[in-house]
């Protein structure tokens, strides 16, 4: 009981030093607000959530099943190391043969898929090209963005610049694993939504992330 009692103290005294917090108008109280707010989302969506370990089994120690991660592609504009991870283990369990790619941004993501992927995955990789940067995105700045350092030099990879709104969305082949990471507003989810279903082989894995 007395336990109890004190755990129910930490909680209450930790909520209230998060809430102190977030009243303040700084850049840690609109982060904090953020991360309130996903984490609302996620407890009352209507999907249900699963646990890392109901994905993906516990196996016997194996480098050929290992996840490899990249230090210095995570967050400032790609995923973070959580996701990362996830999609990394995705396709180590799906073993697509290509995977597509809408928002490339600097290479990180696509980096992950290439070293992650079959030695035989065709990766097409798809961004604004390199003078444009339309005014209807959700991050300009992230769009001006045309440094792509971890982008893997392989015939393996598949790089089309291209607006995906003037992309009729036909590769010449079909997908098992898309990753749409691009725009974020409705519009540009929608669009780049939609180009990636006609890619899409008759047993997919189709993953989105929009933060």
């Amino acid at each position: 009981m007395q336990s109890q009692i004190h755990t129910v103290a930490r909680h209450y005294r930790n909520l209230a030093k998060l809430t102190a917090n977030m009243l303040l108008p700084t850049k840690t109280a609109l982060e904090l607000g953020a991360r309130c707010r996903r984490t609302y989302d996620d407890i009352h969506f209507s999907v249900p959530s699963l646990h890392l370990r109901e994905i993906f089994p516990r196996m016997a120690t194996d480098p050929d099943n290992a996840v490899k991660l990249m230090p210095g592609t995570a967050l400032d504009g790609g995923p973070n190391l959580i996701e990362q991870f996830t999609l990394c283990a995705l396709v180590k369990k799906i073993q697509p043969k290509t995977i597509l790619e809408i928002g490339t941004f600097r290479g990180g993501t696509t980096w992950h898929f290439y070293d992650n992927a079959p030695t035989n995955t065709i990766i097409y990789t798809l961004d604004l090209p390199d003078g444009e940067v339309p005014g209807d995105v959700t991050d300009r700045q992230l769009a001006a963005n045309k440094n792509r350092p971890f982008l893997p030099k392989s015939e393996r990879v598949r790089q089309i610049l291209i607006n995906s709104k003037k992309w009729d969305g036909v590769l010449d082949r079909k997908v098992q694993f898309a990753f749409i990471d691009a725009d974020h507003s409705y519009q540009g989810v929608r669009n780049d939504t939609e180009k990636a279903l006609i890619s899409l082989d008759s047993v997919p894995a189709f993953v989105g992330t929009t933060r």
